[in-house]
């Protein structure tokens, strides 16, 4: 599930719900309580919510947020990566991720244009052993199976309709940045998150990103037409 931009701020008069609380514990509310779709003015300081998504099979949801600063090429941000553990969500792990747009709202550029060089570009990922694995551990349990859990943050060019990773489908939003969170076993050889998909609006397939490319396949043709030529 991606959503567009939405703003989130600070909810009065009365004292927010969220007072005192890690911006991390935040993002688990929202995702635990659904107010991401049905509150979006949530917490101060003030926020953009860039891009959250959720793959309820494999238990793992991403979450984007920018600062508020419209005034910048590129706004700070940071991606949180959670798991859902003992029937709620806990936070595993996090990055910087800064917004590669100066305004979300005016739409994403075509593919080998200025600021979007492939169908698919990798902007950055994050990722921890699985905490259900590491609970384990502790217990004296072999966590030889154990699993990583990991998200990727991408920008998607505007011919891009969906992207497909593994059998799910994820919608992209207007502006084209989009947050992907997924598991893996962490068994040697790694087997990297599932591979993704850039789906055009009428089906055709675009682009594809393997499991442990930073580069997707309209990006290696290009180069090696430039190379050629």
């Amino acid at each position: 599930m991606t959503v567009p931009v939405r703003k989130l701020g600070l909810r009065r008069p009365k004292t927010p719900w969220y007072a005192g609380r890690d911006q991390r514990i935040v993002g688990r509310l929202l995702l635990g309580r659904r107010l991401v779709l049905r509150r979006p003015r949530l917490f101060s300081p003030r926020f953009t919510l860039v891009a959250i998504d959720v793959d309820p099979d494999a238990g793992v949801a991403a979450i984007w947020v920018a600062h508020d600063r419209a005034d910048q090429q590129e706004q700070d941000g940071y991606v949180w990566l959670y798991e859902h553990v003992d029937r709620r969500w806990i936070w595993v792990s996090g990055s910087e991720c800064g917004v590669p747009v100066a305004d979300p709202s005016a739409g994403r550029a075509p593919a080998g244009q200025d600021g979007q060089i492939g169908m698919m570009d990798v902007l950055g990922s994050c990722g921890s052993i699985s905490l259900a694995d590491r609970r384990r551990a502790r217990t004296g349990d072999d966590i030889s199976d154990a699993a990583w859990v990991g998200c990727t943050f991408l920008r998607v060019a505007a011919e891009t309709n969906q992207l497909l990773v593994g059998q799910r489908k994820i919608a992209v939003p207007h502006h084209g940045c989009t947050v992907i969170p997924w598991k893996a076993s962490i068994a040697v050889p790694l087997s990297g998150r599932p591979g993704i998909s850039a789906v055009a609006p009428d089906g055709t397939y675009l682009s594809v990103l393997g499991p442990h490319d930073y580069l997707d396949s309209f990006t290696w043709s290009r180069l090696a037409y430039e190379t050629e030529g």
